[in-house]
């Protein structure tokens, strides 16, 4: 890992990078792989079979009122129900204006050719952390536990589509950790930053890849063994734009326990309990300032 500070002292990383060979994630070195757990962000080298043009069409467009022009089936979805899912359309308090739907609604809501690349970013991410449970010797007869059914799609796997309002001053996404396994990101432009040694330090996008984030439940999952994974914590800054530019955006696929699963720590090849991921998610948005899940049922 290479660090240098530039003239306003801002450290500078160099967060590692990956790509998938055979179903395996590999780094450059063992020395990677353990920097990319300890920090909790990586790149992964986008799949060459992997179109991500429907991912920046629906992102340049989601929140523009339909037209019918030929990015129509991408525009109007801020203005929808969705009553048959837990997410949905979120106008947030910062920067950033949302669209988040479960896997099981993809299929419904989206393009053929938008429900195809999110399906194979959200099998990406499966595989990621896969093979971050191998590496850290999480027997495979857990794994459907620890996720919920990940492999079988009956985890919490959700998208995420972000854009960012310029004429709002205030943070882009306020600072926190992801509460789940992984997030893959989408990511091309700068804005993205980690909270790391005490200090801000910027993601900067590398062009072909796609930015990992592990999340709050990796983190809780590996705290008792020997290499850890460290969720990262981040925030995107408030994003600045000439009136002549388009505005930032990004989008990924989620990762992690539903609502009704707990976490667990691993030690000892046993799983212990940790906390509801209920009483773990009330509990961040209590301290973050958010409502929680207003969809979601509390029992």
């Amino acid at each position: 890992m290479s660090i240098k500070t530039d003239d306003k002292c801002l450290l500078k990383m160099r967060f590692p990078k990956a790509y998938i060979n055979n179903n395996t994630l590999m780094f450059n070195s063992e020395e990677d792989y353990k920097t990319a757990l300890e920090e909790g962000v990586f790149f992964v080298k986008i799949p060459e079979t992997m179109d991500v043009k429907p991912g920046i069409m629906f992102s340049q467009n989601f929140y523009k009122d339909k037209n019918n022009s030929s990015d129509d089936p991408y525009r109007g979805f801020n203005t929808l129900s969705y009553d048959d899912s837990i997410l949905g359309y979120s106008d947030r308090h910062d920067q950033v204006e949302q669209v988040q739907l479960e896997l099981s609604r993809w299929n419904k809501y989206f393009p053929s050719e938008l429900d195809t690349l999110l399906k194979n970013m959200n099998k990406l991410g499966l595989l990621v952390v896969e093979n971050i449970f191998r590496k850290l010797g999480i027997a495979d007869k857990y794994w459907d536990v620890i996720t919920g059914g990940a492999a079988k799609d009956t985890a919490l796997q959700y998208c995420i589509f972000n854009h960012y309002r310029s004429k709002i001053q205030n943070i882009g996404i306020t600072k926190h950790k992801d509460s789940g396994f992984i997030t893959v990101l989408y990511s091309p432009e700068p804005g993205l930053e980690a909270f790391t040694q005490n200090q801000w330090v910027p993601i900067d996008p590398e062009p072909g890849y796609f930015t990992i984030n592990l999340g709050h439940a990796f983190e809780v999952l590996t705290s008792k063994l020997p290499l850890r994974v460290q969720a990262v914590d981040h925030h995107v800054k408030q994003i600045v734009k000439n009136t002549n530019e388009p505005d930032r955006y990004s989008f990924g696929t989620y990762i992690g326990p539903r609502f009704d699963m707990n976490l667990y720590q691993y030690e000892n090849n046993n799983l212990l309990f940790y906390q509801t991921f209920l009483e773990f998610q009330q509990l961040k948005a209590k301290q973050m300032g958010y409502e929680f899940h207003p969809k979601v049922k509390v029992t």
